[in-house]
């Protein structure tokens, strides 16, 4: 059984008490084994290439200036303009967050994946305890089809905000494709933990129960996020035929 592709872990599925992590705790690093990247050598490769420098404050007050171009631009639907405006205040002051972070999204509006990626560079550089900005690159590498690398990075946003729920959630569905069951089973664990209202997450987990043979915790997880509106007839199928 594979999931569908539009399976997101949802926030509504409650895990039972056992599967709630203690207020403290801090997921670890799982190592990486084959093609899986391991979280903290990826994060020293993206930003190494990402020069950081200042200059000086006329070129800081030139950069504001294009960056706030770039803002009325991007609010009249100029795309390209505002581009080329955040492009300028970089330019101007390699240290200006607001311009580098401005700049990766719209390059992202326009479909520029790969441009986009080393502006998020120099903004994780800026600011590296950001989850944030952890996720937004792994979405990033998701649209470009680079799933290990994206899992490596929702595990480092993880690691900084170990209370979000989409964190792990996006982890586990990529370990989840790639048919790694028991590396996806603890994140989605704890990503209903945390959103324990999302019929995506519930529908996940029994999916993933099914798929380890759990079939009693497959059906009951099921059965709730039946209730949460998620559309599970598939899993309760295969869980019947299994079970006869």
């Amino acid at each position: 059984y594979q999931p569908a592709p539009t399976y997101a872990p949802a926030p509504t599925y409650a895990p039972a008490p056992t599967y709630a992590p203690p207020p403290t705790y801090r997921p670890p690093v799982v190592p990486a084994k084959g093609p899986w990247i391991n979280p903290d050598q990826i994060f020293n490769k993206f930003v190494a290439a990402a020069r950081v420098h200042g200059g000086s404050a006329q070129n800081r007050q030139l950069a504001i200036q294009h960056f706030n171009n770039g803002v009325s631009m991007a609010r009249g639907g100029n795309l390209s303009g505002a581009i080329d405006a955040y492009r300028r205040a970089v330019q101007y002051d390699h240290q200006l967050f607001e311009a580098h972070f401005n700049l990766a999204k719209s390059l992202e509006k326009g479909r520029q994946y790969g441009r986009a990626l080393a502006y998020w560079a120099h903004t994780l550089r800026l600011r590296p305890r950001s989850a944030d900005l952890y996720y937004r690159i792994g979405r990033n590498l998701e649209k470009q089809n680079k799933q290990y690398e994206a899992y490596a990075f929702y595990i480092l946003a993880e690691r900084y905000n170990p209370q979000k729920a989409e964190y792990p959630y996006r982890a586990g569905v990529i370990a989840f494709s790639k048919q790694d069951y028991n590396r996806a089973l603890p994140l989605i664990q704890r990503a209903v933990q945390r959103a324990p209202n999302k019929a995506e997450y519930y529908q996940n987990l029994a999916a993933l129960y099914l798929n380890l043979g759990r079939l009693n915790e497959a059906r009951s997880t099921a059965a709730r996020a039946r209730q949460l509106g998620a559309d599970v007839r598939q899993i309760e199928a295969e869980i019947y035929r299994r079970q006869q």
